[in-house]
């Protein structure tokens, strides 16, 4: 059996620990070995061109199934769920996104006029299709051979996730998984923001 790429784009080297373990253990119940990759760059955009090429190397074939999954994303539902979706999808020939909140009260999810706000990606059947999306939690084809871009033709919304989906004509779906992103968590009002620690916030 091939192994899983499970493909983690950073640009400060972190990386969500235990949303790697809930997958990496989840692709071993599936009686398949993951191939943990990741990759670090000054840009998100250089980011995961280097990861196709990393991914490349790896000999899978011109379009293999592949995990993405951003570094600030936690993965908090049941592994048994995301294995069953994982299975679904590789039976079906599609890719699967969770949806995920953003700052300004949309989610992850997209139609070709904009972001679904997220009290609506909440109410969306589960399994049903989503025209794009942001890449902080796939699973599914990933050409290779493509180069990540941020300007597109012929389309109304731009992006380096967006036009990924888009042209490479992945059919996808949307999996109802918990997640959390997590530089949208608010802290707690009476927790105070620790003093002098040189730690970087993320990076978008």
């Amino acid at each position: 059996m091939r192994p899983i790429p499970v493909i983690v784009p950073t640009v400060d080297y972190r990386a969500g620990v235990s949303t790697i373990a809930a997958i990496t253990e989840t692709v071993v119940r599936m009686g398949r070995q993951p191939a943990i990759i990741v990759v670090s760059s000054s840009g998100l955009l250089d980011v995961r061109n280097q990861a196709l090429r990393t991914l490349k190397m790896l000999k899978l074939g011109d379009k293999p199934y592949a995990f993405w999954v951003d570094s600030d994303i936690y993965f908090t539902d049941s592994t048994e769920k995301l294995k069953r979706y994982m299975m679904q999808a590789e039976t079906e020939g599609v890719g699967f996104v969770a949806p995920y909140f953003l700052l300004n009260g949309n989610s992850s999810l997209l139609t070709e006029n904009g972001p679904i706000p997220w009290n609506q990606a909440l109410e969306m059947k589960d399994w049903s299709p989503v025209n794009a999306a942001g890449l902080g939690f796939y699973y599914g084809p990933t050409p290779v051979d493509y180069e990540f871009h941020t300007v597109g033709t012929g389309v109304k919304m731009h992006g380096e996730d967006v036009l990924f989906f888009r042209e490479n004509h992945i059919p996808l779906r949307l999996a109802q998984l918990k997640l959390q992103h997590i530089k949208y968590v608010p802290l707690p009002q009476n927790i105070k923001e620790p003093k002098n620690l040189n730690i970087d916030g993320p990076h978008t």
